[in-house]
């Protein structure tokens, strides 16, 4: 399991550093997206396989994952429903795998909770909104 830690220790690094950018353009949304994609992975390979949480799930707690990039993508708004959509299909993929009640974690609800909020306000609906239904429908 260390691996698999130290992978996503890997992306959530390369994430933060162009989190830590001040000029984002098309390339680094589609690499955060893509690094994002790959822990998000991770967190469901774990959460479809054990009934408790793992060290995945605890380094997504303790490193406030979801929420954080919740947070850096409204800095974003020329990508906003890029990044909205991305993180909708995440949800969506990890609720529909887990094992035991994801969203009883704050770190995990509260994301997820402002994600959808901010997803009323959106002048892509079309984009976001069957992946908004089916987040809701987990």
């Amino acid at each position: 399991m260390q691996v698999i830690e130290e992978v996503l220790r890997q992306h959530w690094k390369q994430i933060l550093q162009i989190f830590q950018k001040n000029l984002i353009d098309q390339d680094d949304i589609t690499c955060v997206t893509s690094h994002f994609q790959h822990a998000v992975t991770l967190l469901t390979n774990e959460v479809a396989s054990h009934d408790r949480p793992g060290p995945v799930l605890l380094y997504f707690i303790a490193e406030s994952i979801l929420d954080t990039f919740f947070v850096w993508s409204l800095s974003c708004p020329e990508y906003a429903s890029d990044l909205k959509y991305h993180q909708l299909r995440c949800f969506e993929f990890l609720l529909s795998r887990a094992q035991h009640e994801l969203l009883f974690h704050k770190q995990i609800f509260k994301p997820l909770l402002n994600l959808l909020r901010s997803c009323e306000s959106s002048t892509s609906l079309e984009l976001i909104e069957k992946h908004m239904i089916v987040v809701l429908n987990q």
